[in-house]
């Protein structure tokens, strides 16, 4: 398991540590969105990493750095 925590940052870097297991569902929440990616066989942390970050562009009141 896991832990969550919520603190409110103007920048912050997320750091994805882990091994993904096929199926899994990862999140991130920024501000009131959440964002989530499922893992499919043979994703690694970059996909997800990356797939996460997609998502995070694509808001318009968010600046995230790949």
């Amino acid at each position: 398991g896991g832990t969550r925590f919520a603190a409110r940052y103007a920048t912050a870097t997320v750091k994805l540590t882990g091994t993904p297991g096929v199926g899994d569902v990862w999140t991130v929440t920024l501000g009131s969105d959440t964002l989530s990616y499922t893992v499919v066989a043979g994703n690694s942390l970059a996909d997800i990493a990356n797939g996460l970050a997609t998502q995070a562009n694509a808001l318009s009141d968010q600046t995230p750095e790949e």
